[in-house]
Formats: C-alpha cells, sequence, structure tokens
C-alpha cells in the first residue's frame, strides 16, 4: 500500500466506453445521466482521460494498493510451496471533503439502479438501458479508468477496467467530514508518462 496526502497527488477518472461520454450526477433530482445543465461531472470520456473536468477535487488521501492473486501449489517432499500469479489486484481508495452527494448517488444508485460497473454510453435519466450491473461478463467497456500523478512527477500510473467495490462516510459530532470510494482491478495496471485511453485489449481483461 501507498499512501499520499491529497495535495501531492492527482487523480483523473474517466469510464471506460467506446461513445467517448461522461458520466454525471444531476445536483437537483440526484438522478444519473449524461451531461446536462445542474449535473455535476463524475466521470469523464476514455479518449480524453486526463481531461480537467475529470480531475477528483477536494481530495486529502489517496492509498494506492498493487499487488497479485496467488495460487498456492504445494509439492510433495517440500516444504515450501509455489506461488503462481493468477492475476493482478489493484485498488485505489479516494478520500476527499463531502460537499454532495455525487458518491452516494453513484454508488447506491438512482431510481434506475447504480453505476459502480459502468456504463456503455449516454446514460438516461429516466432508463438503465445503458448501465452496467455487475451481473455481465466483463467487457472491454467495463469499469473506470483511472489515472494518479504526482504532483511533481512525470509518471502517470493508469488503473484500467476499475470497478467501484466500497463507498463510506465519516461521521463525528460536528456532522460528515470525508467520504472514501473505493475502487479494484484484475487488469494489469500500466505505468505512462502521459494519458493512457488506448482500449484495453480483449486478451487483457
Amino acid at each position: 500500500m501507498a499512501y499520499y496526502l491529497g495535495r501531492d497527488i492527482k487523480v483523473y477518472i474517466a469510464n471506460e466506453s467506446t461513445d467517448q461520454t461522461g458520466f454525471y450526477v444531476h445536483d437537483t433530482t440526484l438522478a444519473i445521466q449524461s451531461a446536462g445543465t445542474g449535473a455535476t461531472k463524475f466521470a469523464g470520456a476514455r479518449g480524453s482521460p486526463m481531461d480537467s473536468a475529470c480531475q477528483v477535487t477536494d481530495l486529502t488521501g489517496v492509498d494506492l494498493g498493487i499487488g497479485a492473486v496467488d495460487e498456492d501449489i504445494t509439492f510433495m517432499g517440500l516444504r515450501s510451496i509455489l506461488k503462481a500469479e493468477i492475476k493482478k489486484e489493484t485498488t485505489l481508495s479516494l478520500t476527499r471533503k463531502k460537499k454532495d452527494a455525487v458518491y452516494d448517488v453513484v454508488f447506491n444508485g438512482d431510481a434506475y439502479g447504480s453505476i459502480r460497473w459502468g456504463g456503455t454510453g449516454d446514460l438516461s435519466a429516466s432508463s438503465d438501458a445503458k448501465r452496467y450491473t455487475g451481473l455481465e461478463k466483463p467487457t472491454q467497456q467495463y469499469g473506470y479508468r483511472l489515472h494518479i500523478q504526482l504532483k511533481t512527477s512525470g509518471e502517470i500510473f493508469c488503473i484500467r477496467n476499475a470497478t467501484i467495490v466500497g463507498h463510506t462516510v465519516s461521521l463525528n459530532a460536528d456532522g460528515v467530514q470525508e467520504e472514501t470510494l473505493e475502487f479494484q482491478s484484475h487488469v494489469t495496471p500500466k505505468i505512462v508518462t502521459s494519458a493512457h485511453g488506448t482500449l484495453t485489449p480483449a486478451d487483457e481483461i
């Protein structure tokens, strides 16, 4: 695990849809939709994943976990076991000052469901037709693309096809202070020097 203070790092969220559209949450109706008046952008388009409008604001902490899922294989007569790597496991926790209900709606959903697993194009505020439900076979358009960059570095850590696995809100005597959104991906991450908008190859999903 690597923990960073929010002031030291930039994080951008984009969706994996090939339609190159953003995901928004309406400020008043709390409906998930495509672009529109009174809507707050949650995720940008994959084609421009480091657009300033995709940057997460009011960050207080970023927790990045880089690991792998191994299978233990025991050999007769040996004490040591073989750790065979099955797939990568990358996690990202974003903690920010709570200022709106966007993360609540993204995780818990509106009247037509959540967008924890992303979507396939323009999202309608009155339909679930283009939202993934988590029950489908993962595709190249599944989930979100995350770019993490230290403000003093040119190196960018890119997490592909990540899904949202958790959302927590911190409460105290003074009220709600912070909230955390958790992402997880089993696709091998990329280390790049500029925005990586290429569609994930099918054999890497």
